[in-house]
């Protein structure tokens, strides 16, 4: 798997893990890396702004498959590129910086497969403590998120629950965390695996992991 890193506090190539181990932490590989690595027992995960000097150093460690994030973009290097439709599209149609769209929306016909979420797939949401799934969530409850339109996560929490939201990406400091837990006393932290890779270095015991599945729902074939 290779992926740009962002947010990282490094730059270059990066080997984050090698057929399942993790050889250096989240602030070196960035958040969504450090989730892939532990969500690949078997694989290996790459950061590197330069995807082809990525994949050159994916088939130097003996890749047979390698999958690109976010990559299709990246026009240059030969692919099959599969894109992810999302439940409400932008309504603005413009392409970046003025709409919500990298390129036009049209690129959807020149693409083999397209997914649309709550259609093709569906995801699954699964709430975890030390390991353990919690079959009903306490009642004082703060989701605490720094992702990328955070207020999806909703639809799978009671409608009282509070939020505190940072950038996507972000990384959480020592102050920030200090100042959360004061406002926030006898409160139990709603949490993704991306905000988790960052925050257990503090050593919260309050944190609950909102563990994401994704469940194909309609059957595909992919070209030959």
């Amino acid at each position: 798997m290779i992926l740009r890193g962002y947010g990282r506090a490094s730059k270059g190539m990066i080997v984050v893990s090698q057929k399942g181990k993790i050889l250096v932490d989240s602030e070196k590989s960035g958040d969504e890396a450090m989730v892939l690595a532990r969500s690949l027992p078997n694989g290996s995960v790459i950061v590197a702004e330069n995807r082809i000097e990525g994949i050159l150093k994916a088939k130097e460690l003996g890749a047979k498959i390698i999958f690109l994030d976010d990559g299709y973009s990246k026009h240059n290097i030969h692919k099959f590129d599969i894109l992810i439709r999302p439940k409400e599209e932008p309504t603005n149609l413009f392409c970046l910086p003025s709409g919500g769209y990298r390129e036009t929306k049209m690129m959807y016909s020149f693409v083999p497969v397209v997914l649309k979420d709550g259609e093709d797939f569906r995801r699954i949401v699964t709430f975890k403590k030390d390991g353990e799934i919690l079959e009903t969530l306490p009642k004082n409850i703060l989701l605490l998120t720094a992702i990328s339109k955070p207020k999806r996560l909703l639809e799978f929490l009671p409608t009282e629950t509070k939020m505190e939201v940072f950038p996507d990406h972000h990384n959480f400091t020592a102050y920030e965390i200090d100042t959360i837990l004061e406002k926030y006393k006898d409160t139990e932290f709603i949490v993704t695996m991306k905000d988790m890779v960052k925050l257990e270095k503090f050593g919260l015991t309050n944190l609950i992991l909102m563990d994401l599945e994704v469940e194909i729902v309609k059957e595909f074939e992919l070209p030959k």
